[in-house]
C-alpha cells in the first residue's frame, strides 16, 4: 500500500489559534483492493487568554499530529470496512517520527491570516 501524507499547520497572525491539516492518500494494491482513499482532516485549537503564545505553536507542531492521526486511521477504516475487499488498516504510527522523516516534503508550516477556513 502507498501512503502519502501532507501536514500543514497554520497558526493566526494573533498566535491564539492554530488549524493542523492532514492530507492523505492511499493507494492500496489494484490487484487486491482496487480503490484509492483520499482524506482531509483538521483540527482547531486555540490558546486561552493566560496561555503563552509560543506553547500553541509547540503544541501544533508536536502534539496536535499524534492527537489527530488516530481519527485519519478510524475514517479510513470506516470508509473501506464494508467494502467488498476489507479495510485498509492504517500501523498507529508514532506521528512525530513520521514528520520527523519527511522534514520539507509533505510538510508544510505556514501562518495564515486566520486559523478556520473561509466559507463554509
Amino acid at each position: 500500500m502507498r501512503l502519502d501524507v501532507a501536514l500543514s499547520i497554520y497558526i493566526s497572525q494573533d498566535g491564539r489559534q492554530s488549524e493542523v491539516r492532514y492530507d492523505v492518500t492511499l493507494t492500496p494494491d489494484p490487484r487486491w483492493q482496487p480503490y484509492r482513499v483520499h482524506l482531509v482532516l483538521s483540527g482547531f485549537f486555540a490558546t486561552p487568554e493566560e496561555g503563552r503564545l509560543e506553547d500553541l505553536g509547540e503544541f501544533s507542531q508536536r502534539a496536535a499530529p499524534n492527537i489527530l492521526w488516530p481519527f485519519v486511521r478510524d475514517y479510513v477504516y470506516r470508509v473501506t470496512g464494508d467494502g467488498i475487499y476489507g479495510p485498509l488498516l492504517l500501523d498507529p504510527t508514532y506521528v512525530g517520527q513520521m514528520i520527523l522523516a519527511a522534514q520539507g516534503p509533505g510538510v508544510t508550516v505556514g501562518l495564515a491570516a486566520a486559523a478556520a477556513p473561509k466559507g463554509g
